[in-house]
């Protein structure tokens, strides 16, 4: 299996999100790697409360050969 790369984005809405993933994957660094999974999750636990949620993605990448 080749090397595996984890990438943490978080925005304030999954609009944006996808909007910040497609143009981290169009990054020349990026281009050396393929996706494996990406993960949403907006279960973000905050110490003070606030009103606006946060999406936050996991992209598992594979470095290609």
């Amino acid at each position: 299996m080749g090397q595996i790369k984890l990438k943490e984005m978080t925005e304030v809405s999954l609009d944006e999100l996808e909007k910040e993933i497609n143009a981290y994957l169009e990054t020349s660094e990026a281009q050396n790697y393929q996706v494996l999974n990406i993960t949403v999750n907006n279960n973000v636990e905050h110490k003070f409360a606030s009103k606006e949620d946060e999406f936050t993605a996991i992209l598992t990448l594979l470095k290609k050969d």
